[in-house]
């Protein structure tokens, strides 16, 4: 009984260390997930003059909705995917959930904490700081948790790329896996206020 007790205790403390350390969703972020982001940051984000890339710590989530008029040109457009998928990628981001830097790249990805990219550009709205301390990238990108159809072979995802005071980029952003490698096929814009 003793033992039982002792493992379920063990178990108990290395589940909340990592809810505490990990992902605020208490989940991991697979292999896979990570493959689609590098995907829609170097086909939608980066440019020839791209030397390095600052990614938001923590996924967008927190009303992650999706317009009806952007899940119905989604649904036209893209049929590929799914009126589920829509509803996956809304219920998925919840919570944010972080990234550890594992983006396979081929330039380097900086995950930087929100709260400090928030203070950098409270405290000069210019960016110049930013771009100071990170030249050479095209902003600051954020990525929403990434849903997947059933096969594997669709991912659909949001991301945004911020590069300066009122300059952000938004998109809802459909991709295909072909011969083992993500592709971006379509990028909805959604026009941020």
């Amino acid at each position: 009984m003793k033992k039982k007790l002792c493992f379920l205790v063990m178990v108990m403390a290395l589940l909340l260390t990592q809810v505490a350390c990990g992902n605020k969703s208490g989940e991991t972020i697979a292999e896979e997930e990570y493959a689609v982001y590098a995907a829609v940051i170097e086909q939608t984000f980066l440019n020839s003059q791209s030397e390095m890339v600052v990614v938001q710590y923590e996924t967008i989530a927190v009303g992650l909705q999706i317009p009806a008029q952007t899940r119905e040109k989604i649904l036209t457009y893209a049929p590929q995917v799914s009126s589920a998928m829509l509803d996956a990628l809304e219920q998925a981001n919840q919570q944010s959930a972080t990234l550890d830097g594992r983006i396979p790249l081929g330039i380097k990805a900086l995950v930087r904490p929100t709260a400090d990219l928030q203070t950098m550009l409270q405290q000069d709205a210019t960016w110049q700081t930013f771009y100071k301390t990170y030249p050479n990238t095209p902003g600051i990108v954020a990525v929403s948790r990434a849903v997947f159809d059933k096969k594997g072979e669709t991912a659909l995802v949001y991301a945004t790329l911020r590069s300066g005071l009122s300059n952000e980029a938004a998109y809802f952003v459909v991709l295909n896996k072909e011969n083992g490698l993500w592709r971006v096929v379509k990028k909805f814009p959604e026009w941020l206020e």
